[in-house]
């Protein structure tokens, strides 16, 4: 059940590995400050994932899981400083709405998962296990940790935001493009080495991420 992690996963390289990038419409970082929030569809996101060759044994429990993520959104927040810091993270209440959400859909997706496994009764395999509907699924959204973040610095050069995070050395090379407008921050586009692990289904559904301004 380790596929309940690939969505929030994938995240984290956006955040905390691949960075963020902007292209703005000045060369001037000040429009850019302060804090944005935006709506990210998991389950678009889900539904772009390639299978991976590891699993393809397993292809029927893999959409079996993807499908637990139809409807689901979370909000991320993205808060950047005069002080040239940069936080981006996933909105506590928005967080726990994604979890209660996915177990909604799980419960109706059991019978199918299950299967998937060569189990036609499911109700008699947790019995088995010694578990209930809600104990099996939560054991399973345990693994889901919407609480990590990116934390460090910034820099506009142009029309590219450069990400750094806290600890590591100035990133030179990744970056997103945006257009900024008053009140929203459009995330257009992704570039630099960091990208190639992010495959141009899952591109084209993450982007543009479009920010508003709190």
């Amino acid at each position: 059940m380790k596929k309940f992690t690939v969505i929030t996963s994938f995240l984290l390289i956006v955040i905390m590995t691949v960075t963020l990038a902007a292209c703005t419409v000045t060369s001037s970082s000040a429009g850019i400050l302060g804090n944005w929030k935006s709506t990210f569809d998991i389950g678009k996101i889900a539904s772009a994932m390639p299978m991976d060759s590891s699993v393809e044994s397993m292809k029927g429990m893999y959409e079996s899981i993807m499908k637990a993520y139809d409807g689901v959104s979370v909000d991320i927040r993205f808060d950047l400083t005069e002080d040239k810091k940069a936080k981006m993270y996933f909105d506590e209440a928005s967080a726990e709405k994604v979890k209660s959400k996915i177990k909604e859909n799980l419960k109706g997706l059991l019978p199918e998962l299950f299967k998937s496994f060569g189990v036609d009764d499911y109700k008699s395999a947790l019995e088995g296990m010694g578990l209930s509907e809600d104990q099996f699924i939560d054991n399973n959204l345990n693994s889901i940790d919407l609480s990590q973040n990116f934390e460090g610095t910034y820099k506009v050069d142009g029309n590219k935001l450069y990400l750094t995070q806290s600890g590591e050395e100035e990133n030179t090379d990744n970056y997103f493009v945006f257009e900024q407008n008053g009140n929203e921050l459009k995330i257009t586009d992704a570039q630099g080495s960091g990208t190639a692990m992010i495959s141009s289904e899952i591109k084209d559904a993450l982007l543009p991420l479009v920010f508003t301004r709190l």
